[in-house]
């Protein structure tokens, strides 16, 4: 049996934690692209790839060490 009855708010030695800022930071989903899914695509959807901000750089490095 374990007696926790010593970590209430009335023990002298028992401080609660400071209460700490929370800032919630929007995560944008970056889709991973390989050379599967380069091969696969139409000059329609590489031209689109190409010009994306997320997709792009990868792209180009993909290539770069092909």
């Amino acid at each position: 049996m374990v007696d926790y009855s010593d970590l209430g708010p009335t023990n002298s030695m028992h401080t609660r934690p400071p209460k700490q800022h929370v800032e919630l930071v929007e995560q944008k989903s970056v889709k991973k692209i390989t050379m599967a899914d380069v091969r696969k695509m139409s000059s329609e959807e590489y031209a689109r790839a190409l010009k994306d901000s997320a997709l792009g750089p990868q792209l180009e490095a993909l290539l770069a060490n092909q």
